[in-house]
Order: C-alpha cells, then structure tokens, then sequence
C-alpha cells in the first residue's frame, strides 16, 4: 500500500487503462492532420515489465545492500575464500605431483616414449608459432615505419 501510495496517480491511471495518453510527449516527424499511432502490445508490455521491475529493484535494494554486508563480514570473520584458494592450490600441487610421477613411470615404455614425443611436437609447435607470428609483427611494423617515413620525406 505504500508503494501505491508513492506511485503518482497518471501511472496509477495508466495501469489501469482509463488513461490512454503516454506520460512524456513524443515528437512525431507525421503532419498534424494525422492521428497518433496506437502503442503495440509489445510496447504496452514492454512498458509494464520496465515499470515493474524498476520498482522491484527499488524495493529490494536495501536487502541486497544487507545481504551484501551480511556476508562481508561473515568473509571476514571466517575467511572463507582464502580457505578455499588455499585448499584449491593444495589440491592442484598434489594432482600435477601424481601426474607428473605417473608420466614418470610411463618414460620407461613404449607409451611413454609415444607421450614424450607428442608434448615435445605440441610445444616446439606452439613455440614455432608464437616466433612466427613475431616476426610477422616485426616484419609489418617495420613496413609501416618505412611508409611513414617515405610520407614525412
């Protein structure tokens, strides 16, 4: 009811449709001679749902701003997250340090020495292609260069 009570009474009107004209004037580029053009049902709707939520968000902002400093300060009593990203580094040491002993032990056969040969192929290719694409920078940036000083002569 306070709510209500707040909202002026053309929008209060206009909901419920016993006021048909909109609340700013439109700047029509059509003759006088011409009736307005009715507003579609996706205006209308369009409209409607903007209106609502723009008083939703109103409504609950000042419990999204207490929630927001509800758990503030629960992060900062119990410090949570740096729990959490100590523990994810934690367990991220221990998978690669398991990782790395099994492709150890793999290096003794057959599929080790396959493995091997395909991380040393993938980053001589990354590798490869980071150095062209380096050069080409420095290739055209040079170009560049020259046909600006080509201009300035």
């Amino acid at each position: 009811m306070n709510l209500r009570a707040a909202v002026p009474d053309t929008i209060l009107e206009m909901e419920q449709g016993t006021q048909p004209q909109a609340l700013v004037a439109t700047v029509g580029t059509h003759d006088e001679s011409q009736e307005p053009r009715a507003r579609t049902a996706l205006e209308v709707a369009t409209a409607w749902l903007v209106l609502r939520l723009f008083l939703l968000i109103q409504m609950m902002l000042p419990y999204i701003k207490h929630f927001l400093k509800v758990a503030a300060q629960f992060e900062h009593d119990h410090q949570v997250t740096r729990r959490a990203i100590n523990t994810s580094i934690t367990v991220g040491g221990d998978v690669s340090r398991r990782l790395s002993q099994a492709v150890c032990r793999l290096n003794e056969g057959i599929a080790g020495e396959a493995l091997s040969n395909a991380t040393v192929y993938c980053a001589e290719s990354i590798a490869g292609g980071i150095q062209q694409g380096l050069i080409e920078a420095k290739r055209s940036r040079q170009a560049g260069q020259r046909r600006r000083d080509a201009v300035m002569r």
